[in-house]
C-alpha cells in the first residue's frame, strides 16, 4: 500500500516537472522567435530605405512649396569654405524620377554632427533649404538648390530607380570614364604651339585666375588664364557652357583640355601676351591631372614698382605692396559690390586698386596685409591713376614671394609713417600737346592752354539712364521701355547727356578730346536736354550753339591713356575739368619754364 502510494505520488511529481520545463521551453522558443522576428524586420527596413519624394525636384525648379521631400545624394564633392565652422559640398540629388546636379549643401560643422555624416547614396530628409538662381543678373539663370539642415534616414544604399537628368540641368561637363583613350596617355602640346589651324590637341596646364559669372553683349561669360611651363592662354566660356565649368574648374588645379576652338585673341583684353584664345564648347573634354601636377609651374609675377606704372606700356600690369587703407564697401548697380585699397611700397609711392566682389570683401579680414596683384588694369579717374580689377585679375594675400619678407620690414620699420606721392591723387602738370604725343604709350595726366578749333555736332548727346549717378547709355526695348545694362533696370524715363568730340589746339600742335557731360555743358553754355529740344525743331541747330566756342580759350585738364585694340595702339583723350584762362597762374608757369631753361643752359 504504501508502495502505491509512493509510485502515485511520483508519477505525480513527474507530470508536474515535465509541464514545468514544457512551459520554460515554450516561452524560451518564443523569445527566440521574437528575436529572430525582429531581427529580420530590422533587415527589411534596412535594405528598403524610405520611399523618395518622386518629383520633388522638378516641383521645386517650377517654384512650387515642397515640404520635407525626401532625396538620395547619389555623389557629391566637397568645396572650399569660407569660414572653418562650416562645410560646403556640391551634390548630386535624385528623387527617384529626377536627377540634378545643381546643388549645394551648406551646414555650420555642428549641424553636420548632429545630422550624421552622408555617404554617397545616402537618403537624407530636407528639414531646411532655400533656392537662388545660379546668374542672378540674368532671367533666365539656372536655379540652385541650397541645403541648410537634414535628417540622414538611411545609409549604404544602392542607387534608387532610374532617375534621368532633369531637363536643362545636365549632371557633369568632365569627361566621364568609359572606353575612350584617358588624355593623360595621348601626345601633350606646349600651349605656345596653339594656333587656330590646329585640331587635334591636348594641353595639360594650370588654372591660375578664374572670372565670377559676368554679363557681356547679353550673354554669360566665364573667362580662365592656362599656363604650362612654354607660356599663358586665356581661355573663355558662354552660356550654359560657364554655368557648367564655373562649378568644375577650380583655380590652381592642373587639368587635361582638349577639343575646343583656338580663336584669335582680342588685343585689348588679351594681358598674357598669346595671339590666341581657347573657346570651350558643349563638345570640350577636360579631365583633372592628378600625377605630375607639381611639375606644371604656378602663377608668375613680373611686378612692377609703384612709381613705374604710369610710364609702362599696355594696359595690364602686376604690382605687390602693402594694403595701408581700405574704403567702406559700396554696391554697384544691384548684384555687385566694390572697395578701393590704397597699396604702398619701398617706391615710396601709393595707388589706389579697385576690388569687387568676394576680393572686396575678404580685405576686411587683415590689418595691412601684403596684396598681389596679376593682370590688374590700369585707368585714369578726374585726379589721377588707378588700378582695376578685372575678370582675368588674380588677387592673392601673403603668398609665398621673395618680396614678402622685404615689404614687411619695410612697412613696419618706417612705410607706415613714411610719406608717399599718391599716384592716384596726384599733381596735374602743365604740357603741350606735343609733348603728350612725343611720350611712349602710356597713361597720363596734364592741363594745357588749347583753342577751341572744331565741335563735331553728330551724335553730340545720347540717351543715358535716368538713375542719379549713373551715365550708362540706355537701349529702347519692343514694349516700349529703356534699359539699362548696369543697373539691370527698365523705365520709362531718361535723360540726355552730352557726349562730345572737340578739335582742340595750342601753340605746338592740336589733338581730338573727349568730353563728357559737366565738362560739355560748361562750356557750351547750355545743357543736353535743351540741346535735344533744339535738335527736335531744327536738325541743324546744334551747328550753331557749337559755333559760339569756336577759337574761344580755355584750360583743359586732360587724360590720355593708351588703348590696344584690333586696329594697333591708340591713344584717347578725355577732358576731365574745363576752365577760363587764369592767365595769372598761366604767366607764372611760363616765367617758371623760362628760368628752369636759362639755368640748364648755364
Amino acid at each position: 500500500m504504501i508502495t502505491m502510494k509512493r509510485i502515485i505520488v511520483f508519477n505525480k511529481e513527474f507530470e508536474d516537472g515535465r509541464r514545468f520545463y514544457r512551459q520554460k521551453f515554450e516561452a524560451v522558443a518564443a523569445s527566440v522567435f521574437s528575436l529572430i522576428f525582429f531581427v529580420f524586420l530590422v533587415c527589411c527596413i534596412t535594405m528598403n530605405p524610405p520611399m523618395l519624394s518622386e518629383g520633388a525636384l522638378k516641383l521645386i525648379v517650377d517654384g512650387k512649396t515642397v515640404k520635407n521631400p525626401i532625396l538620395q545624394i547619389i555623389n557629391s564633392k566637397k568645396l572650399p569654405s569660407r569660414s572653418p565652422d562650416s562645410r560646403r559640398y556640391r551634390v548630386i540629388l535624385s528623387d527617384g524620377k529626377y536627377i540634378m546636379s545643381f546643388a549645394i549643401l551648406y551646414l555650420h560643422i555642428k549641424k553636420l554632427n548632429l545630422a550624421g555624416d552622408f555617404q554617397n547614396n545616402s537618403v537624407i530628409e530636407i528639414l531646411l533649404f532655400s533656392t537662388t538662381l545660379f546668374n542672378s543678373i540674368q532671367r533666365t539663370g539656372k536655379l540652385i538648390i541650397v541645403i541648410h539642415n537634414y535628417a540622414l534616414l538611411a545609409t549604404g544604399c544602392s542607387k534608387i530607380g532610374s532617375p534621368v537628368p532633369l531637363r536643362g540641368y545636365p549632371i557633369s561637363f568632365i569627361k566621364e570614364e568609359g572606353n575612350n583613350k584617358p588624355l593623360k596617355d595621348t601626345v601633350i602640346h606646349p600651349i605656345s604651339s596653339l594656333n587656330a589651324y590646329m585640331n587635334n590637341w591636348v594641353v595639360k596646364a594650370r588654372v591660375v585666375s578664374k572670372s565670377l559669372i559676368f554679363v557681356q553683349r547679353n550673354s554669360r561669360k566665364l573667362s580662365i588664364n592656362l599656363l604650362d611651363s612654354s607660356g599663358g592662354i586665356r581661355a573663355v566660356a558662354y552660356k550654359n557652357v560657364a554655368d557648367k565649368l564655373y562649378h568644375l574648374i577650380e583655380l590652381d588645379k592642373v587639368y587635361f583640355i582638349s577639343k575646343c576652338r583656338i580663336e584669335t585673341s582680342n588685343k585689348y583684353y588679351e594681358e598674357l601676351g598669346n595671339d590666341y584664345t581657347i573657346k570651350f564648347t558643349p563638345n570640350s573634354v577636360i579631365e583633372e591631372c592628378s600625377d605630375d601636377a607639381e611639375l606644371v609651374p604656378h602663377i608668375q609675377y613680373k611686378f612692377v614698382p609703384i612709381n613705374e606704372i604710369r610710364e609702362v606700356e599696355g594696359n595690364f600690369v602686376d604690382v605687390v605692396g602693402v594694403c595701408k587703407n581700405a574704403s567702406d564697401l559700396k554696391k554697384i548697380g544691384n548684384h555687385n559690390i566694390k572697395r578701393t585699397v590704397q597699396l604702398i611700397d619701398p617706391s615710396n609711392a601709393s595707388i589706389d586698386v579697385v576690388l569687387f566682389g568676394t576680393d572686396a570683401e575678404d580685405v576686411d579680414d587683415f590689418i595691412n596685409p601684403i596684396l598681389a596683384f596679376k593682370s590688374v588694369k590700369r585707368a585714369y579717374n578726374g585726379e589721377g591713376i588707378y588700378l582695376t580689377a578685372t575678370c582675368c585679375t588674380n588677387y592673392r594675400r601673403y603668398i609665398d614671394i621673395p618680396e614678402y619678407d622685404h615689404f614687411r620690414r619695410w612697412f613696419e620699420s618706417k612705410g607706415s609713417h613714411t610719406g608717399v606721392v599718391n599716384l592716384s591723387k596726384c599733381h596735374v602738370l602743365w604740357m603741350t600737346f606735343n609733348n603728350i604725343q612725343l611720350k611712349p604709350n602710356g597713361s597720363y595726366c596734364f592741363k594745357v592752354k588749347g583753342t577751341v578749333l572744331f565741335v563735331e555736332t553728330e551724335n553730340a548727346v545720347y540717351k543715358a539712364c535716368s538713375k542719379k549717378g549713373c551715365n550708362n547709355q540706355v537701349s529702347l526695348l519692343e514694349c516700349g521701355l529703356y534699359r539699362c545694362k548696369e543697373c539691370d533696370v527698365e523705365s520709362t524715363n531718361f535723360k540726355y547727356e552730352y557726349l562730345l568730340r572737340v578739335n582742340v589746339s595750342d601753340w605746338t600742335s592740336n589733338e581730338w578730346v573727349h568730353m563728357f557731360n559737366s565738362e560739355a555743358k560748361k562750356m557750351l553754355g547750355i545743357s543736353a536736354q535743351e540741346v535735344s529740344e533744339a535738335l527736335e525743331k531744327d536738325p541743324k541747330a546744334f551747328a550753331s550753339i557749337a559755333n559760339r566756342v569756336h577759337f574761344k580759350e580755355y584750360v583743359f585738364e586732360c587724360r590720355t591713356n593708351a588703348d590696344v585694340n584690333i586696329n594697333g595702339v591708340q591713344k584717347g583723350t578725355v577732358t576731365v575739368a574745363i576752365n577760363p584762362v587764369d592767365y595769372k597762374e598761366y604767366n607764372a608757369e611760363l616765367l617758371s619754364k623760362i628760368e628752369d631753361n636759362v639755368s640748364m643752359n648755364k
